[in-house]
């Protein structure tokens, strides 16, 4: 793997290349000559960016070392058979503070990075003056580079089209490049150009495509970047899709403020440790659930469309508002009192609305089945959404405002049944009328259960697949149960027996 600069002219009338490669070498070439000119080491690995200051007096290299190299051209007092010997002298190396997994020149004075948790930021450069950062985006909640997973560094970099890329006939617009002041003391400013493009492309390891545009804080009157949308990728697999009713999701009155909102919402869940949202049509998103730490098995949606469930292989159960998609409420994780001690892998919510009951029900490896109480989970969710309603409502609103999210609250199930089957619990389904809860699992077993004032009571075990059930299903009037197994057969119950 190598890294090019684009080419550039000295005072000698050459036309230079410069070449890097991952042992953090690079090699300067006299393109037109075909020869070759110095080189050096100025890094201990990769050299992701290469490229030449305005006159080419400079090169400068970004590299996976955390370093910005200064180097320049020199003559060497030696006189050698060839002519005068011309080294790469390194003048300077400053260490930023990002952990850097790629890099992009956008001009000789700014620099892009991308990082392995998942940031992207802009620096000012500059031969002799300090290296500063203009923005950066916000690291993703509860990741540092210590945990930081692999699907989230930042693999490339690319900018939009500019004027001097296309056509006389083509209808682009440039951005402006303004001036950033920033006080270095109290008497003195330092001035940095803005970034020149106000779009950024990122493409991450788990193979999605992030917009980030520029933005800046109301509050702090720092810039940063933010994530608009994305193109995604799904990894090698989707493990489960559900549809989201956006006109009973979000507050009342809040479709009529916003007629170009979709419809209808998918909920995607991949062979990833995020969950991401899209809307009706297209494949981009600028939704994302963030916060498990393993990859997420399963999802669920309430009835009234409010909540969504997740479960992982972190061994959690995370549960989300769809007014804001922020997280409130998870599972516990204590070992002494953790509602599962393996993977999550299947969910379902209670479907009567006009009850005043909301429970959610778990299943895991472990075995073991949980019931959620999420009644008390509604009425935080209202208070979200009173806020969003408030916050749209305002005309002097400014773009980036932020919601107040209350602390996310540790659950422990109220009730659930433990070793509910001989081995991995695969599938389970409330009936439409919230009586019974169907299960299925890797016993080849399905088994219904009485829910009594939040209570499980086993009422009978169904046996009949010659494989591992892997799905559940009541009929719209209680009295069938289906079955899908590993052994290619479809299977009806009676429950008029019960």
């Amino acid at each position: 793997s190598m890294v090019l600069s684009a080419p550039g002219w000295d005072s000698k009338g050459r036309q230079l290349l410069a070449v890097g490669n991952v042992e953090g070498n690079i090699t300067i070439f006299d393109w037109e000559a075909k020869t070759l000119i110095a080189s050096a080491r100025p890094h201990t690995t990769t050299i992701s960016a290469i490229n030449f200051d305005t006159n080419s007096k400079s090169i400068f290299t970004a590299g996976c070392d955390r370093q910005f190299a200064v180097m320049v051209i020199e003559d060497t007092k030696e006189q050698q058979k060839g002519g005068v010997h011309e080294t790469l002298a390194i003048k300077r190396a400053v260490v930023v503070k990002d952990h850097v997994s790629c890099a992009l020149f956008e001009s000789s004075t700014l620099l892009h990075l991308g990082t392995l948790d998942g940031v992207v930021a802009s620096y000012h450069v500059h031969a002799a003056d300090p290296v500063a950062v203009i923005r950066r985006s916000k690291k993703p909640k509860g990741i540092d580079i210590q945990n930081a997973d692999e699907e989230l560094a930042i693999r490339c970099l690319a900018l939009p089209l500019t004027k001097s890329c296309c056509s006389e006939e083509d209808d682009v617009a440039v951005p402006q490049s303004p001036v950033v002041r920033r006080k270095k003391n109290k008497k003195q400013t330092e001035e940095f150009p803005k970034p020149e493009s106000s779009i950024l492309f990122a493409g991450d390891a788990a193979f999605s495509v992030s917009a980030f545009a520029q933005m800046d804080d109301p509050v702090t009157l720092k810039q940063r970047w933010v994530e608009k949308k994305s193109l995604v990728g799904f990894l090698d697999q989707v493990l489960d899709v559900k549809m989201i009713d956006n006109e009973k999701s979000r507050p009342v009155g809040l479709m009529e403020l916003d007629e170009n909102a979709p419809k209808m919402s998918r909920l995607i869940v991949t062979n990833s440790k995020d969950v991401r949202v899209f809307p009706e049509r297209g494949c981009m998103s600028s939704i994302v659930l963030r916060g498990h730490e393993g990859i997420v098995l399963f999802a669920c949606v309430s009835a009234d469309h409010k909540i969504v469930a997740t479960g992982s292989k972190d061994q959690t159960v995370r549960f989300w508002s769809t007014a804001t998609w922020t997280e409130i409420a998870r599972g516990t994780k204590e070992t002494s009192n953790a509602a599962h001690h393996d993977d999550v892998s299947c969910l379902d919510f209670t479907h009567r609305i006009d009850s005043g009951v909301s429970l959610c029900a778990s299943g895991s490896v472990d075995e073991n089945v949980r019931i959620w109480d999420m009644a008390r989970r509604h009425k935080l969710v209202e208070a979200l959404e009173q806020q969003v309603i408030e916050l749209h409502g305002q005309e002097d609103a400014v773009e980036g405002a932020t919601i107040d999210h209350p602390e996310v609250l540790e659950l422990t199930p109220i009730t659930g049944i433990s070793q509910a089957h001989s081995g991995a619990v695969h599938c389970l389904s409330f009936s439409p009328n919230d009586a019974f809860l169907a299960t299925g699992g890797r016993d080849k077993v399905v088994s219904v259960f009485n829910l009594k004032g939040k209570k499980l009571f086993k009422e009978a075990s169904m046996r009949g697949h010659k494989r591992g059930i892997n799905s559940v299903c009541f009929s719209p009037l209680d009295r069938i149960v289906a079955s899908a197994s590993n052994d290619g057969t479809i299977r009806l119950w009676s429950l008029l027996s019960f």
